[in-house]
């Protein structure tokens, strides 16, 4: 079946030829994305470390978010607290900017998804949502090129490799006491290669690249929660 076509949010979503997510699908509240100072991963297909995305939910009344939507609380609260807000409405974004979609909802409430992502009704009314990864990692290394979030504080990066190291201990224990040829050994050496790789990465310094407008699955005009 067609994926269910959403707008930015910016306006109350019409209905644009891909039906409406049924209302016994659960509601996805609008929402933010910040990223905390620890909040890194290497992507091995990038051969980087990129930021780790978290969602902050923007509902009325909850967690600094105000009656009329307003999270410029929020916003200040998270801030404090050590995360760098990737606000939606910053002019820096680009064409990233408004990066939250709203899609037509049968239900009470909203369902929101980033831009990176599509939801599809199958037989039977459940929703799948995907995500494009190519995508939306060439969004988090535009975050990092732009200057939107700051680079990998090096003495995080180390915390979180010894943590990954101490795995690999674990590891190596479990493939010690398992027969030749079992399939603790290919995980043993697949982490470890990925762990190699992991320590000699660092973060993107390339400057963004110009990126066309092209069409995708979701097409949109931006939201704003304010």
């Amino acid at each position: 079946m067609a994926a269910i076509i959403g707008k930015r949010e910016t306006t109350t979503p019409t209905q644009v030829g891909g039906g409406a997510i049924p209302h016994t699908t659960k509601a996805r509240p609008s929402f933010f994305f910040m990223v905390s100072p620890r909040g890194w991963e290497y992507v091995e297909g990038e051969g980087c470390w990129l930021p780790v995305l978290k969602r902050h939910a923007v509902e009325p009344g909850v967690n600094g978010i105000q009656q009329d939507r307003n999270p410029a609380q929020a916003y200040t609260e998270r801030e404090m607290a050590g995360f760098t807000v990737i606000r939606p409405e910053d002019a820096r974004l680009g064409e990233y900017r408004h990066y939250v979609q709203r899609l037509p909802y049968q239900g009470a409430g909203r369902y929101c998804l980033s831009i990176f992502e599509t939801a599809e009704i199958m037989p039977g009314g459940r929703v799948f949502v995907e995500r494009d990864e190519a995508k939306y990692n060439a969004f988090r290394r535009f975050l990092l090129t732009a200057g939107i979030v700051p680079p990998l504080d090096p003495r995080w990066k180390r915390e979180i490799l010894g943590e990954h190291k101490q795995t690999l201990r674990r590891k190596r224990g479990r493939a010690a006491q398992a027969m030749p040829g079992a399939p603790a050994h290919d995980d043993l050496s697949a982490y470890a290669k990925w762990l190699d790789a992991a320590t000699a990465a660092d973060v993107p310094v390339d400057k963004p690249k110009r990126r066309g407008r092209k069409a995708g699955p979701l097409t949109a005009t931006p939201e704003v929660t304010s």
